[in-house]
């Protein structure tokens, strides 16, 4: 890890501790717009504007039209922006402008680094999270779990997983219904080099393709499907459907599936 990455490792690990504890002060709760409320941040909603935090107005931007899980995300995101600047003084913000200077890097793209890692921190809180973790020993039930209850979408269930692991490649995707893959998620090396991609179809001949059982766990093995390449990468997987949703997480790399019976409706 070179000085510069292990700089924004530190501080992202700082401010989401900062996040979670001002959190804990409101019990963990889980509506943006109450926690908003109290912090005096006002939240509108409006379909012509980009979802944005006005830090002179002091307004979250939401642009309603992106669905409920959506807008959750994003909502705890933008109040990330907010926090930013308010807790302990905006102290994090000077951090994060000091850096940003030192290392010639955009200050808007640190600051966005940081409240993504932020939203999913204040989406889905830390006690929450140790208590699936402790309950559910496979990554795909974990998101499932994670996803439901704190009602936001699979894939940032998926992400928030990924962020915990700096030890362990964690990468994955979430498919639509006739095997379209909606969106991606990962970790590390790996989520940089070996992008998966999003807003594909898979071949119809991909074992992913094939259904799987409502609220389940999938084991198998197959090649992990790229959006703009043909390379043949297989990997160890499982996986969790949920039928209400139309959704299919996946993890790749998944160390509960190696060594476990491969389901027979996937090969070898």
């Amino acid at each position: 890890m070179t000085s510069e990455s292990f700089e924004m490792a530190a501080l992202e690990e700082e401010f989401q501790k900062a996040l979670s504890s001002w959190h804990a002060t409101h019990a963990y709760l889980l509506d943006y717009r109450v926690l908003a409320e109290r912090e005096r941040a006002e939240v509108v909603f409006d379909a012509a504007e980009l979802d944005r935090y006005a830090r002179d107005e002091q307004r979250i931007y939401i642009n309603p039209e992106k669905g409920v899980r959506r807008e959750r995300h994003i909502g705890m995101h933008e109040l990330s922006h907010h926090l930013l600047y308010e807790l302990e003084g905006g102290a994090f913000f000077a951090r994060a402008g000091k850096l940003a200077h030192e290392r010639a890097r955009s200050l808007k793209g640190l600051m966005e680094q940081l409240c993504d890692r932020g939203g999913r921190e204040l989406a889905i809180p830390r006690p929450l999270l140790t208590e699936v973790f402790l309950r559910c020993p496979d990554d795909a039930e974990r998101a499932m779990r994670l996803a439901i209850r704190c009602k936001v979408s699979l894939a940032l269930a998926g992400q928030r997983i990924a962020d915990l692991e700096r030890n362990r490649a964690v990468w994955g995707v979430v498919l639509g219904k006739s095997g379209f893959v909606e969106d991606h998620f990962g970790n590390g090396v790996k989520k940089a080099k070996y992008k998966v991609g999003r807003g594909f179809k898979l071949p119809d001949d991909h074992p992913l393709r094939q259904p799987f059982a409502h609220m389940q766990l999938e084991f198998f093995k197959a090649a992990i499907p790229f959006k703009r390449s043909r390379t043949r990468m297989p990997r160890y997987m499982q996986a969790m459907a949920d039928e209400l949703r139309g959704q299919t997480i996946v993890f790749f790399n998944s160390r509960r599936a190696v060594g476990r019976a491969m389901t027979p409706l996937f090969g070898a």
